[in-house]
């Protein structure tokens, strides 16, 4: 008995690799580390509150030196200034990076040729 294939079996394999995506972007947000757009924004809206904040305190201050009249004396004012700041501690959740990806993939294909029986006798 004799065999012969015509061409060879044919394996084919073709892959895909998975891709996977982390975004630090939140996470590094919550750590103070802004891109540099929104760290404007936030740092410019910081900084309007603040000025707001002195403006208040300088009209509060100047209400009460147009009091000195009614028992105010420069000595409360200076109490007033020389408060000694609160310190103030949070705890903050940080947010973990978001993660994403797509799946690979991996085929096979197996592709028998023509083959032929050949019997001698």
């Amino acid at each position: 008995m004799l065999v012969h294939t015509a061409e060879p079996v044919r394996l084919d394999i073709s892959m895909q690799w998975g891709q996977v995506r982390v975004d630090y972007t939140p996470t590094r947000e919550d750590m103070g580390y802004y891109k540099t757009v929104p760290f404007i924004k936030d740092k410019f809206n910081e900084q309007q509150a603040q000025i707001l904040e002195v403006i208040g305190d300088m009209a509060r201050r100047g209400d009460r030196l147009a009091r000195i009249e009614e028992q105010y004396t420069v000595a409360d004012d200076a109490r007033y200034i020389t408060r000694p700041d609160q310190k103030e501690v949070n705890i903050v959740f940080r947010r973990p990076p978001q993660v994403s990806g797509t799946p690979g993939s991996l085929e096979m294909e197996v592709r028998p040729r023509g083959s032929f029986l050949n019997v001698l006798i």
